[in-house]
């Protein structure tokens, strides 16, 4: 219950009744079922407060996991951060995160 109240605050544009429910959630369930979406949207939420250094920590959690339906979104949101916060390096580091995580076949490079 606590997960999906949080998801619907975040569907209507409460983000900040959101970022408390997700909040609250990963504080009783850290590796809960809804662990997943709940990093994802929190960090959602700390993007668009402007907290980069809060929302790259829930981005790192959800690119440590396995591909799942926030794997694109994921690195997108993450990209943006590193160009906001110019940190070069860490940006480079996630584009070649991205591209190894691509099966070879979606790869437009031959793999010989």
């Amino acid at each position: 219950m606590a997960y999906l109240a949080a998801e619907t605050q975040f569907s209507k544009g409460n983000f900040e009744g959101a970022l408390k429910g997700f909040n609250n959630y990963l504080i009783s369930y850290p590796n809960g079922y809804f662990a997943l979406p709940a990093h994802f949207y929190r960090a959602e939420c700390f993007y668009r407060n402007n907290e980069f250094d809060k929302a790259a920590l829930d981005y790192d959690f959800v690119t440590a996991q396995p591909i799942s339906r926030f794997t694109e979104k994921r690195y997108q949101d993450k990209r943006w951060l590193f160009i906001n916060n110019k940190t070069t390096q860490k940006l480079m580091n996630c584009l070649k995160s991205i591209r190894n995580s691509l099966p070879l076949m979606m790869r437009k490079e031959k793999p010989f």
